[in-house]
C-alpha cells in the first residue's frame, strides 16, 4: 500500500512539473510574438517616417513651384509649399514619437503638445 502512495505521488509531482513547463512555454511563446510584432510595426512606422523625410527634402530642394499635389486619403489637394512643408514634418515628428515614445515618454508628450500648438496654428492660417 505504501508502494503504490509514492509511486502515485510520484506521478502527480510529474504531471505538475510537466504542466508549469508547458504553461511556461506557452507564455514565453506568447511573450515572443508580441515583441515580433512590435518589431513591425516600428519597422512600418520607420519607413513611413523615411518617406516623410524625403519629400522634406525634396519640396527643400524645389525651390522653383509655389504650389504641390498632396495626396490626402483617396484624394489630391493642390496646397502652398510652405504648408505641405509644415505637414510633412509634424507627421515626421510624430512618427519620431512614436517609434522613440516607450524610451522617452515625457518627451514625446511635451514635444507633441509643443509641436500641435505651433504648427497647426502656422499650417492653418492660409
Amino acid at each position: 500500500m505504501w508502494v503504490l502512495i509514492v509511486l502515485l505521488s510520484g506521478n502527480m509531482a510529474e504531471k505538475n512539473e510537466t504542466d508549469f513547463i508547458l504553461n511556461y512555454m506557452s507564455e514565453v511563446e506568447a511573450v515572443a510574438e508580441e515583441i515580433l510584432t512590435s518589431k513591425q510595426h516600428m519597422i512600418e512606422l520607420d519607413k513611413k517616417r523615411q518617406k516623410s523625410r524625403e519629400a522634406i527634402r525634396v519640396l527643400q530642394k524645389d525651390k522653383t513651384s509655389t504650389k504641390q499635389w498632396v495626396c490626402f486619403g483617396n484624394m489630391f489637394i493642390k496646397m502652398p509649399s510652405k504648408e505641405t512643408k509644415l505637414l510633412l514634418e509634424k507627421e515626421n515628428w510624430e512618427l519620431i514619437c512614436k517609434i522613440h515614445y516607450p524610451l522617452f515618454p515625457v518627451i514625446a508628450t511635451d514635444f507633441l503638445t509643443y509641436s500641435r500648438q505651433n504648427i497647426d496654428s502656422e499650417v492653418y492660417s492660409w
